[in-house]
């Protein structure tokens, strides 16, 4: 939930590994185990709103805001990028 979300966030703002938070807290089965890792992809695999903010990050940032999709509520950090 939005609730859950921003409390996630402001323990990564202060410092909180995003693995460790992931597996704790996280409910989808295909990453939680992996500390929320959905590997590589250009986001053509994702709904739009995920997309959309996950283009928006810079390497190894994440969502300072809850992202809401049919789904519930994310937070995107992205570990890497690939030229080309």
């Amino acid at each position: 939930d939005e609730k859950t979300a921003k409390d996630i966030i402001a323990q990564l703002n202060k410092g909180a590994n995003f693995a460790d938070l992931a597996k704790k807290y996280s409910i989808d089965p295909g990453s939680k185990t992996r500390g929320g890792d959905l590997g590589w992809s250009d986001g053509s695999n994702f709904v739009p709103e995920f997309t959309k903010a996950m283009q928006g990050l810079q390497k190894g940032k994440y969502t300072t805001a809850p992202v809401k999709s049919q789904f519930g509520f994310h937070i995107i950090r992205l570990n890497d990028t690939k030229v080309g």
